[in-house]
């Protein structure tokens, strides 16, 4: 019995170490292509959120837990890259990784057709955050200015993004998956 007990856990600490590496080293490589890239191509003049991107789709496919842990990561990430003062952000995906895993949980559930409406709430979440940073800092103006310029355009961009993340991290948690 006691070799069973500890082959269990010889296998959950390395599945867990295999899951922190793989999704670090991703959320990682998402983070410096936002920042770098995007950040300096500005497509529609905004810059579209991957990490929020990643949260989603790891939440989606790999179930609450590993949402959250990558939600929290990726926001302390981001925030430390291109810091902006105010820091809600690993809360925020935080909790869209863990509730989002949470829905994403129950069998047949794992379709394309399915993931959208996932990605979508991802797209609003960004819309909303994209707000509120704008009323903090006091950058409100125009409202249709504001809804046309900056929010469309970054809610469309990362629900895009979100769509062309589906198949790579879908196949990252296969992989990941496959090995238990």
């Amino acid at each position: 019995m006691a070799k069973y007990v500890s082959g269990y856990r010889a296998q959950t600490r390395s599945r867990s170490i295999r899951y922190t590496v793989s999704f670090s080293l991703t959320v990682l490589l998402l983070a410096v292509l936002q920042v770098s890239v995007l950040g300096k191509l500005r497509p529609l003049g905004v810059v579209p959120d991957l990490m929020l991107c990643a949260t989603v789709a790891i939440a989606f496919f790999c179930g609450p837990h590993a949402g959250a842990i990558t939600g929290i990561g990726a926001g302390f990430l981001i925030e430390a890259m291109g810091s902006v003062g105010i820091s809600f952000l690993p809360v925020a995906y935080l909790l869209v990784g863990y509730v989002l895993g949470s829905y994403a949980k129950a069998p047949g559930r794992r379709s394309f057709l399915a993931y959208l409406p996932y990605v979508g709430i991802g797209a609003l979440l960004r819309g909303v955050i994209t707000l509120l940073y704008a009323a903090i800092h006091s950058a409100l103006g125009d409202p249709l200015r504001l809804l046309l310029r900056v929010l469309l355009p970054e809610m469309g961009l990362t629900l895009l993004c979100g769509l062309l993340l589906y198949l790579p991290l879908g196949l990252l948690c296969a992989i990941l998956e496959r090995k238990k």
